[in-house]
């Protein structure tokens, strides 16, 4: 046979027309970068290449953090940002404890609790923008979420104190003068870089701005003057930095990453999976170029937010067209374990926070889940996390602005800074009663029963 006669097989790209549907996409959170979270938060650290291992380190101390990661990674998931509202409410959130006033029950009227001016509140609130309330929350949350907190306390020529600002973490840095442990704070903010004393330092700051009085010499910026705040630091103890302190959240970041890979996953998948409720398959014949057009739009017809599960018609006269139905689309029954999944990276971002589920939003099922679960677990959260860390506030504002030596004639003591508990503004006693008695809150008040003494004999 000759290789004339040899019938030569048909073009690949003739006989076949197909098309390609591109995944559209959009990112729920911000970009993650190329070395993990848990890196870049870490990263401002490395900028202290060469640091000596014999001793302090003088000049400008970077902290361990970046604290502009930490401060945008507050909104990276709700659990999280939760876990950090529910410890700022706890700690300082609920005021002193002069300015909850109550009244025992009585046989014919309920126990009374009622807010008042505390004396921290009369002697400070004219001293800031609105309260000292809002001023304390902002140190409080950044406190939480960085693990330092700043306040700027302003005098006039006479050492009165004037004005009480509160200063963002990310903009301050510790600068080390001496081997004397001498130093100041160095606040830049829009570009603009002051220098601040510690509190109770001031005069000693000028004298050594001055006259040189540290081992690296520094001087006021010009646009400074001297004009000069002093800084109260609210630091999160640690024994991994001296001068920032160390949120205690940073074991759940690799846990919130994975749950923003999840939600990113299931959002992709509802918005434009790319996949159509089936496949045509059209065999035996090309169509024409206006025909199969048409195939392609009913097809991308099925791409997009609520545009899945439609359906496609043809009409075709060529009798030896084949066309083959294949169902791609799954039938909504397969459990794919997002759920499962979801619950046990909530449960572990609020066990690094070490704040009880039920006050993050989680609900226990089962005996953990029990009526007396929520009294038990705000007990030992108030003991055991948000306790120290008022002891801390109260410690630290006592030897500032209730020192009698520095605080510019201020009529407070410590005495004055006790805060108050959330086991004291929720009776966690009348709350177990309340969930066991058989009566109604409003029936036990117009008995005027005191709900604080447990449930009748």
């Amino acid at each position: 046979m000759s290789s004339a006669a040899v019938k030569a097989p048909p073009s690949t790209v003739e006989a076949v027309q197909s098309f390609f549907v591109n995944r559209f996409s959009r990112s729920l959170y911000r970009q993650v970068p190329e070395e993990g979270w848990l890196s870049a938060i870490k990263k401002e650290g490395s900028s202290e290449a060469g640091a000596s291992t014999q001793g302090v380190v003088l000049g400008l101390q970077h902290p361990a953090f970046d604290m502009e990661v930490l401060e945008g990674f507050k909104d990276a998931n709700e659990h999280h940002s939760t876990c950090l509202a529910t410890k700022v409410s706890a700690t300082t959130g609920l005021g002193f404890q002069d300015s909850r006033q109550i009244t025992p029950a009585t046989p014919t009227n309920p126990r009374i609790v009622e807010d008042v001016e505390s004396e921290v509140d009369r002697t400070l609130d004219p001293l800031c923008d609105t309260s000292f309330q809002e001023t304390l929350h902002d140190i409080c949350e950044d406190y939480w979420e960085n693990g330092v907190g700043y306040m700027e306390v302003v005098r006039n020529d006479s050492g009165q104190i004037i004005g009480l600002y509160h200063i963002q973490a990310q903009d301050v840095r510790v600068f080390l003068e001496n081997h004397k442990y001498d130093f100041h704070y160095e606040i830049t903010s829009e570009g603009i870089t002051r220098r601040f004393a510690r509190f109770g330092d001031l005069e000693d700051f000028k004298r050594r701005a001055q006259t040189g009085g540290g081992t690296v010499n520094f001087q006021l910026p010009s646009e400074q003057d001297d004009r000069v705040s002093e800084v109260i630091r609210f630091r999160f103890p640690t024994s991994s930095n001296r001068w920032y302190g160390r949120p205690d959240w940073l074991a759940a970041v690799p846990l919130i990453e994975l749950a923003q890979c999840l939600h990113q996953y299931k959002y992709d998948y509802f918005l434009n999976r790319g996949v159509p409720e089936f496949m045509l398959f059209i065999l035996g014949a090309k169509l024409k170029a206006k025909d199969w057009e048409k195939v392609e739009t009913a097809i991308r017809a099925n791409i997009g937010l609520g545009n899945t599960h439609k359906s496609m018609a043809l009409n075709l006269s060529n009798p030896d067209i084949e066309v083959k139905l294949e169902k791609l689309a799954s039938d909504g029954t397969v459990e794919d374990g997002f759920d499962t999944l979801k619950e046990t990276l909530a449960t572990s971002i609020v066990t690094a926070h070490r704040v009880p589920p039920l006050l993050a939003g989680i609900l226990i099922p089962g005996k953990l889940g029990a009526t007396n679960e929520l009294p038990n677990a705000m007990m030992a959260f108030q003991t055991l996390v948000i306790g120290p860390h008022q002891r801390n506030f109260k410690q630290t504002l006592s030897n500032t602005l209730g020192n009698k030596k520095h605080n510019g004639g201020l009529t407070l003591n410590a005495s004055h800074f006790r805060f108050r508990k959330i086991t004291e503004e929720i009776d966690v006693g009348t709350m177990d009663t309340v969930s066991r008695m058989r009566q109604t809150v409003p029936e036990a008040n117009q008995e005027g029963r005191d709900l604080s003494e447990g449930l009748k004999d």
